[in-house]
């Protein structure tokens, strides 16, 4: 584990998922709950991506969802809560579909949309203390991705701005969900959704890019996407700028956005990319970074 480092009026705690293969896109960090537990997803050296999730003491578990069968392997770690309760998405090698899961003491459900076609797809992404959970789905031949969200058993499926791409990342204990959409210009965009009226606002960085560009350590990004919001309204993800750390490539940053409407950046100390994901009730917000080296690192940014 790396020492904590103070920058831009956050101390930040670093370190890495063992099993996860060295590379710029093989760990994603999407959880952080009230008791520091982290989750998400990593990529192995066989090219298996499963989940993963850390307690406070820094004990890591791996697992993949048991009707996984695919070679490699496709389990994906999304949100966590404060009850220890993870989900994500797997490939359920039987039915032949991807699906949502929920993961909690070691056992496992499924999810989809009740709308879902036969062969479609259910991710669930976001999850809250109270049984409220958000995601993505699709059905063949998959022009149309819709987030949807899911309160007091009431499932309801949903566009954001006319887009035919959008997700849903996170949701908290008041139903207020966040995620993002991509315009036509393939541009990302968060969104948050009024869980009293349905209203649905975007959100864009300030600074952030209009168009896509390669990423240093490979990838391409654009925009603004939003992984995460507290029960006090804090929001958090990350975007892209047309800075440069060599000449046209766009530069990812994280971000919390606060409820008085002021954007906070963060940039992991001597990370050439830090990606934001999902932020507490303390005001912490936990990602990924990619160093020099184009390797990927878990962080967890404590305000000051």
């Amino acid at each position: 584990m790396v020492p904590l480092a103070s920058a831009q009026g956050f101390n930040f705690q670093t370190f890495t998922i063992s099993a996860a293969a060295p590379g710029a896109n093989t760990i994603g960090v999407q959880g952080i709950n009230d008791f520091d537990t982290t989750s998400g997803s990593l990529t192995d050296a066989s090219n298996n991506e499963k989940a993963w999730v850390r307690d406070i003491h820094g004990h890591v578990t791996v697992f993949s969802d048991p009707s996984d069968k695919s070679v490699p392997s496709y389990t994906v770690g999304d949100h966590n809560n404060d009850l220890g309760a993870v989900v994500g998405e797997y490939f359920d090698t039987s039915a032949n579909e991807y699906l949502g899961f929920f993961y909690f003491r070691g056992n496992f459900s499924t999810y989809s949309v009740p709308t879902m076609a036969p062969g479609g797809t259910t991710s669930v992404d976001g999850i809250n203390n109270f049984g409220g959970f958000c995601g993505y789905t699709a059905d063949p031949p998959f022009t149309q991705w819709n987030a949807y969200v899911s309160i007091g058993g009431k499932t309801s499926v949903f566009t954001v701005n006319g887009s035919t791409d959008a997700f849903c990342q996170g949701i908290n204990d008041l139903g207020f969900a966040v995620g993002a959409y991509y315009d036509a210009a393939g541009v990302i965009h968060g969104w948050v959704r009024n869980p009293f009226n349905g209203e649905i606002k975007t959100i864009d960085a300030p600074g952030a890019s209009t168009s896509v560009g390669l990423m240093a350590c490979g990838g391409v990004g654009g925009g603004t996407a939003v992984y995460g919001i507290n029960d006090a309204g804090e929001m958090a993800g990350h975007f892209w700028d047309t800075s440069n750390v060599q000449a046209g490539y766009v530069v990812e940053h994280g971000f919390v956005l606060l409820p008085n409407g002021k954007f906070r950046q963060i940039d992991v100390p001597k990370a050439v990319q830090t990606a934001g994901g999902a932020v507490n009730n303390f005001g912490q917000v936990t990602g990924h970074y990619v160093d020099s080296a184009c390797n990927s690192f878990v962080y967890i940014a404590t305000p000051k």
